[in-house]
């Protein structure tokens, strides 16, 4: 298959590109908001906020989602969880007076108590990372008055091992995000810094030994628009090792409204120290809420804006087709099982899963 995915799915023609089938329709999950989706090898898994507690569902190779289990009550101003597999188990990550892990088994039932990322009651976005290596997590903490980006390894029974201060007083950082290269970790987040009457966003990266010491100076890339609206979110980068160098995606910034409309569509870049210039790797200009993975030579994107859409690209950002999931929706939420893409995403209060045909 070389991890191309029309090697492997029905070959539908439209003006000359070869486009994947949506098969079947979407499977409603259950109500919640903010999906996170994981593979295992043999059954995915969907974590999300539902309103206010963390539930997970598994959902079964043939696509039927089980009865959801709460994995966390209702806690003060929570945020999305996060998922993802070490076997023998999932584990998610997630915040909401303080940040915290919590295995779960194959099955869907927690396991083990309820594991502190750092002790603190204000940590927030817990990121796993990327690249395959030892699990490895990624969030903020607060550290002097500021909130800084950490990471940290995790070892058996959600041991925090190794645990780093990345940044020092740096300029509001948000969504961090770590991957490994076979060799060391990048870590990367974004910033913001208020400049005259806007908002200027830029990421800012570090290198982590494997043993989790700091390593290299912090690069910042000049990447978002001025913001001067306010009422905005930023959905933060997503960073993949391709084995030359890194592929970087984030979203523009969006804002609240209704429809939320975005300040600019979804940008990739390659990175290996220097970042080239960002191409949109979707086919909209009104693309946001950007799930991206790498699938061997190709880039694939679920993205929002008007409905759920898949679209791969190459790894310069360059699209090679799409395909419409759904006709509304946003957060959407992919993985590739080795097969077919899958996506959870969330639409009208509801979660749904929908996977391309093998």
């Amino acid at each position: 298959m070389g991890g191309n995915v029309t090697d492997v799915l029905p070959d539908i023609v439209f003006a000359d590109v070869i486009v994947p089938t949506l098969c079947p329709n979407a499977t409603l999950v259950g109500p919640g908001r903010y999906p996170s989706l994981a593979w295992n090898g043999n059954a995915y898994a969907v974590t999300y906020l539902n309103p206010n507690q963390v539930e997970l569902a598994v959902i079964d190779a043939t696509g039927t989602p089980a009865s959801p289990t709460v994995i966390r009550g209702t806690s003060f101003i929570p945020q999305p969880p996060v998922i993802t597999w070490r076997a023998p188990s999932w584990i998610v990550g997630m915040s909401g007076d303080g940040a915290f892990l919590q295995e779960v088994t194959a099955a869907g039932t927690p396991t083990g108590p309820l594991t502190s990322i750092d002790g603190l009651t204000n940590s927030a976005s817990v990121s796993f990372a990327t690249g395959g290596g030892p699990l490895r997590i990624a969030w903020l903490g607060f550290a002097m008055q500021n909130f800084e980006v950490f990471t940290a390894g995790v070892g058996a029974g959600l041991a925090i091992t190794n645990p780093l201060q990345v940044t020092s007083s740096a300029f509001s950082p948000a969504n961090p995000h770590v991957a490994w290269n076979g060799t060391d970790w990048l870590a990367i987040w974004d910033s913001s810094k208020t400049r005259m009457s806007c908002v200027e966003h830029s990421l800012e990266t570090h290198r982590v030994t494997a043993g989790g010491l700091a390593n290299g100076q912090d690069v910042r890339a000049h990447l978002f628009n001025c913001d001067n609206r306010g009422n905005a979110e930023n959905h933060g980068p997503q960073l993949f090792w391709n084995g030359t160098d890194y592929n970087v995606v984030w979203d523009p910034i969006v804002y609240f409204g209704t429809p939320r409309a975005p300040q600019d569509p979804i940008q990739t870049a390659r990175f290996a120290g220097t970042l080239v210039t960002p191409t949109n790797p979707t086919t909209s200009g009104f693309s946001f809420d950007a799930s991206a993975l790498l699938n061997g030579s190709e880039l694939a994107t679920a993205w929002a804006g008007g409905g759920i859409f898949i679209t791969r690209s190459d790894l310069g950002g360059v699209p090679l087709s799409e395909i419409t999931i759904d006709s509304g929706g946003e957060y959407p939420s992919l993985v590739f099982d080795g097969t077919r893409y899958a996506v959870a995403y969330e639409r009208d209060g509801n979660i749904y899963f929908a996977r391309t045909c093998p």
